[in-house]
Order: structure tokens, then C-alpha cells, then sequence
């Protein structure tokens, strides 16, 4: 009867709870989506898209090796990585928090990363982008991009202190060579190949987005409740854009510090967007999750060291009380087309794949 109990009548309880809940709060559900919606169509799209794109095309040829080129020095030296795996660790920072994630997992699958290796780059590879920081939290937040600038400097420093570290493990692992000759040619079926892949990381991107979106109103209700003293944190923990727009509601606190927090740690809806990305490659994430506290008090840090050393910098700041964006800065009807496009070059691309076979 007691394992009847565990096994059926509580998950049965407990499903038809969650139920009642969603119908109780459906309004709160369903603004915290259309915040979501708001989120991934003007910022999280417009800003990582093209950049998946172009990232995909760099993973899967040669120019990974270009990429790299006029920082192999560096590579070797800090990370002990070779010029085409050196690539990645670039284009994360570039690209922003899932995208390292993503071309470690690839790169494994592909057989040009043991599993091992790739679990470790993975602690320094998972980074907030420069657009994000910059435009996204130092102009439309802090008022002041040079802050954003700052966020970012710290976010790269700590990605080499956590790279210097891990490759006194890395240069004793075996690595995984194959020959150039797997990279692939540029070519449409490359173009292809990444439009369809880009569009597949979105929709995992972007439904955790609004999934985070969605709950995020009932949990802060539960925990202003239940929990004051975390209630004002709780959104940069749960998501790391809605976390940086409290910052300004927030009465206690040093709000560079905190938004270097927050976009260091990247939230659980991050944590979780690595998980869907990594699972097809079967890196584990117990090496990252230990490290991310250093990767953390690094990158808080250096944020505080560039305060004392700039004050008359950082004195200009002002904290946007309330964000919007200007008219037409963003098109939400644009990136819808893109996206009706990118769909539709999948669906051709599938269709002339099967009329080729059907040839042969």
C-alpha cells in the first residue's frame, strides 16, 4: 500500500494540484509568458540568431582554425588547447551563454572532443556575450555602456583564470584527432545545415525563456511570502535578463556587483538550457556546476577591482527606473519572418534530400 502510495497517488495528487494552480493563476501565467514572448522576440533573437548561424558555419569548417590563428599563442600557453579547439572558447565568448555549450556538445558527437576534455572546457566556455552586457544591461540599466564594458572584462578574466587552472588537466588527457578532411566545404549545404541547426537551439533557448517567464510571477509571490529576505534575488537567480531589470527596484545592494552576479551565474533557466543542449552528447555537468562558484567570485571580483580603480567612470551611472525600448528599434514582425524562412529552407531542404534518394 505504501509503495501504491509513492508511485501512483501522490504523482496523480500532485498533477491534478499543479492543474488547479495553473487554472487559479491563469492571469499571472499568462502575463509572465507575454513577458517572455516580449524578451525572446526583442532580445534573446535578434541578438543570438545570426550569430548561431555564423558560429555553425565556423564549428563545422576551416575557418575554426583561422578563428583561432592569431591567438594560438594564448591558447597554448593559458589553455593548452590547439588552435581549432581554442575556437570555441572565442566564439563563447562572442556568441554569449548556450553557444560554448552547444559546439562542445557538437564537437564531441563529431568525434573531435573526448568527452572528458570537453567537460572541462566547459567550466570556462559557458559565458554572458559582449552584446548582452553592453547594449543590453550597461545602456538600457546602468545608462552607461562603459559598464557594460566592465561586466564583460570580468567575465573574460575569470574565463582565464578557470582556463590557466584546467589545463594543467587538459594537457595530460589524450585528445581526439581526426583529419582535416572531416571539416566540412563551404557550400549551401553548409548555410543549410546551419540555419536548421540554429533554428533548433532557439526553440530549446526560447522555450526555456518563456517556461522561466511564466512561473517566475508565482514563485516571487510564494517567496515574498515565505521567504522576504530572498524575494528581491529570486529573478536573477531563476533568469538572468528579468534578474538584471530588477536591479534597479532593488533598495539594498551594489548594483554593478549584483548584475555581475547574475550574469556570471546565468540563472536556472541557463543551467537547464545547457542540459537539453549537452544530453545529445552525454557531457556531464557536475564538473561545471563546481566550478561555476569560483568562475562566480571571479568575475564579482575584478568587477569591484574596476570600480576602486575607475570611480570617476562609474560615477555617471545612473539606473534606468523604467526600460523601454524606443520605437521601431526593434521588429517583431521581422524576426517572425526569419524564422517562417528558416522553416521553410527546412522544409525544402528535407524535400529535395528525398527526391535526390529516390533518383538514386
Amino acid at each position: 500500500m505504501l509503495q501504491k502510495f509513492w508511485k501512483t497517488i501522490l504523482p496523480t495528487a500532485g498533477i491534478y494540484a499543479v492543474l488547479l494552480l495553473m487554472i487559479d493563476h491563469s492571469g499571472e501565467l499568462s502575463s509572465g509568458i507575454r513577458t517572455g514572448i516580449q524578451i525572446s522576440l526583442e532580445l534573446v533573437i535578434p541578438s543570438m540568431f545570426l550569430f548561431l548561424i555564423l558560429s555553425g558555419i565556423i564549428a563545422n569548417s576551416r575557418l575554426r582554425e583561422l578563428l583561432a590563428r592569431p591567438f594560438a599563442k594564448l591558447g597554448e600557453w593559458i589553455f593548452g588547447l590547439a588552435p581549432a579547439e581554442f575556437s570555441l572558447v572565442l566564439l563563447s565568448l562572442l556568441g554569449g551563454y548556450p553557444i560554448g555549450a552547444k559546439l562542445l556538445s557538437d564537437s564531441v558527437r563529431q568525434g573531435r572532443l573526448k568527452k572528458k576534455q570537453a567537460e572541462w572546457m566547459l567550466c570556462y566556455s559557458v559565458n554572458c556575450g559582449p552584446a548582452f552586457l553592453v547594449s543590453g544591461v550597461g545602456v538600457l540599466i546602468f545608462g552607461n555602456w562603459q559598464a557594460g564594458i566592465f561586466l564583460y572584462l570580468s567575465q573574460i578574466a575569470a574565463c582565464l583564470a578557470l582556463g590557466f587552472f584546467h589545463s594543467f588537466g587538459i594537457r595530460r588527457m589524450p585528445k581526439a584527432s581526426r583529419p582535416a578532411s572531416c571539416f566540412s566545404r563551404l557550400d549551401s549545404g553548409l548555410l543549410v545545415s546551419a540555419v536548421t541547426d540554429s533554428v533548433r537551439t532557439m526553440g530549446i533557448i526560447c522555450g526555456f525563456v518563456l517556461l522561466f517567464s511564466g512561473i517566475s510571477p508565482l514563485l516571487i509571490q510564494w517567496a515574498e511570502k515565505w521567504l522576504p529576505d530572498l524575494a528581491p534575488f529570486l529573478p536573477g537567480i531563476l533568469e538572468v535578463t528579468s534578474g538584471c531589470q530588477s536591479i534597479p527596484r532593488l533598495s539594498s545592494g551594489d548594483p554593478l556587483l549584483l548584475a555581475a552576479a547574475y550574469t556570471a551565474f546565468g540563472g536556472i533557466c541557463v543551467l537547464l538550457q545547457l542540459m537539453a543542449l549537452l544530453r545529445p552528447s552525454g557531457i556531464r555537468m557536475t564538473r561545471f556546476l563546481l566550478f561555476r562558484i569560483p568562475y562566480l567570485a571571479i568575475s564579482v571580483g575584478v568587477t569591484a577591482i574596476l570600480q576602486k580603480l575607475f570611480p570617476q567612470t562609474l560615477n555617471c551611472i545612473r539606473l534606468n527606473r523604467q526600460i523601454s525600448p524606443e520605437t521601431y528599434s526593434v521588429s517583431p514582425p521581422a524576426t517572425f519572418f526569419l524564422i517562417l524562412l528558416a522553416v521553410m529552407l527546412l522544409f525544402f531542404h528535407k524535400k529535395s534530400a528525398t527526391i535526390g534518394a529516390n533518383r538514386k
